[in-house]
């Protein structure tokens, strides 16, 4: 720890829960590489705070015994109900799987899955076999989550002329 003046400075860590949420933001735009090392309760809030700043209203769900379901979303298309992982591994069939169990369970009408890592191609055919029964799930890796913290950094609460706030994210951000 360097002295400066009568205080002092300290190294940010990514897995400090308690550091503010701007902060954490901040930092994983400068250091991508450093997703990993951020507590995976901070990941969530870190979803929860993008998907805010595109315009839902957000509810992150308790750390532990969620029903599957880590961030809610309130639309005015229902529920959507997002599970956030944050892995080096990608990301299989059952994990996708259990994600459209969780969101029928708890009455979404939709759900994301975000993950610092990468899908496999089994999980992304699950995920295209739930759109056509009537429940969509959208998959963001680790490069879209990126993305769209990239996007969400652009938000200034003060400018609700701000083209990003004034329409759906979903019109200008789809899965490649």
């Amino acid at each position: 720890m360097a002295e400066v003046g009568y205080g002092a400075l300290r190294a940010f860590d990514p897995a400090d829960v308690a550091a503010p949420i701007e902060a954490s933001r901040a930092h994983l735009m400068l250091r991508p590489e450093d997703a990993l090392k951020l507590h995976p309760q901070r990941l969530e809030d870190i979803v929860g705070s993008i998907f805010r700043d595109f315009g839902y209203r957000t509810r992150v769900t308790a750390y532990r015994a969620d029903g599957g379901i880590d961030v809610y979303l309130d639309s005015d298309q229902g529920l959507v109900g997002v599970q956030v992982k944050r892995t080096k591994n990608p990301i299989e069939i059952e994990q996708v799987s259990s994600l459209t169990g969780a969101l029928l369970v708890n009455d979404c009408t939709s759900g994301i899955f975000v993950t610092t890592s990468r899908f496999r191609r089994g999980a992304r055919q699950v995920g295209g076999k739930a759109r056509v029964r009537g429940l969509p799930v959208e998959l963001y890796d680790g490069q879209r989550l990126l993305e769209a913290l990239e996007i969400a950094q652009l938000f200034d609460p003060e400018d609700s002329g701000n083209p990003w706030m004034r329409c759906v994210f979903k019109e200008y951000y789809k899965e490649h």
